[in-house]
């Protein structure tokens, strides 16, 4: 099992590539998350570790073929909800250029919302299909997960943040504790309902399994037509019922990503801290682009002024 926590971290590592603009930040944010996930199973801290190996893997599956599919389209679909992130916080665009129409915090959260809301109810639900019998403990691994959460979120703000939004580090310290707890209180809310989600798409593809070994069943021994049509019948219902379930999920997720960047006018505050931080951000990495490029011309003067000393 150690092994193949160690396995599951050396394929998860090299997800942060360069020339992604606000991307990073999530992808840093998700490398910490997922290497502490990683280093729970080696520590034998949860119930089922093979599952849990098996969830971060399926559940990273999701994320890096969007990923890939926007960066490199080659005809593969890409979903609705991960290509409006993806343009929205300017992936692959210069952050400095980008930052004005989205802050930091924003280009962290939105993607979060996605691979939470849209993502892992499918990972979970493929996952409940192959161990049915190990819903009790997964549910118990899944909730060890929340805790982990909630250690990391000081983590997340002094070792990512930080590098890219000073004035987030400096809203909460303002703030002190709060925004962790409405943040952690947040994520728990979002968790919950998508384990709701991943247990009804659970139950649906579980019985469409099982319907279709009746039919094979049923029609190798010769049934009557009736009991095939009927099988066959509610086969189609619950394959239609599942596609609503699948559909129910990526509206409700456009829906919070539309909440977030256009709050209703009793969540205006939310708005003026967002646009707030967009635009100390955009101040902030504008001047590390400046610093940084003046860094570089002097470092590439400098074997000039060798030559010429020589």
């Amino acid at each position: 099992m150690i092994t193949k926590g160690r396995l599951v971290a050396k394929h998860l590592t090299g997800i942060i590539e360069a020339d992604q603009g606000l991307l990073i930040v999530f992808d840093e944010v998700y490398n910490d998350v997922t290497d502490s996930i990683v280093n729970m199973i080696n520590e034998g801290k949860f119930d089922n570790p093979e599952a849990m190996v098996w969830v971060i893997e399926e559940f990273d599956r999701y994320y890096r073929e969007a990923k890939q599919t926007y960066f490199n389209p080659q005809g593969k679909p890409l979903p609705a909800v991960w290509a409006k992130v993806f343009r929205l916080i300017g992936a692959g665009e210069p952050a400095s250029r980008h930052v004005w129409r989205v802050s930091v915090l924003e280009a962290l959260v939105l993607p979060i919302i996605v691979h939470m809301v849209h993502d892992l109810p499918l990972a979970v639900a493929n996952n409940l299909v192959t161990q049915p019998e190990a819903l009790q403990t997964n549910l118990r691994d899944y909730d060890r997960i929340n805790r982990l959460l909630w250690d990391g979120l000081n983590g997340v703000q002094s070792r990512v943040l930080a590098n890219y939004s000073p004035a987030l580090i400096i809203l909460s310290k303002i703030c002190g504790d709060m925004d962790e707890i409405i943040i952690y209180h947040l994520i728990k809310l979002l968790r919950g309902a998508t384990w709701y989600d991943a247990i009804r798409l659970f139950d649906l593809r579980q019985e469409e399994v099982d319907l279709g070994k009746s039919i094979k069943t049923l029609l190798k021994g010769h049934p009557a037509d009736e009991q095939v049509a009927r099988r066959a019948r509610r086969l189609n219902q619950v394959s239609k019922q599942y596609r609503e379930v699948r559909a129910d999920i990526e509206e409700r997720t456009h829906y919070y990503l539309d909440f977030m960047l256009n709050p209703p006018w009793l969540f205006l505050v939310i708005k003026f801290i967002f646009l707030g931080l967009r635009f100390c951000d955009g101040l902030f990495l504008m001047l590390a682009d400046l610093l940084d490029g003046r860094s570089q011309s002097a470092h590439l003067a400098e074997p000039q002024q060798s030559e010429l000393a020589f």
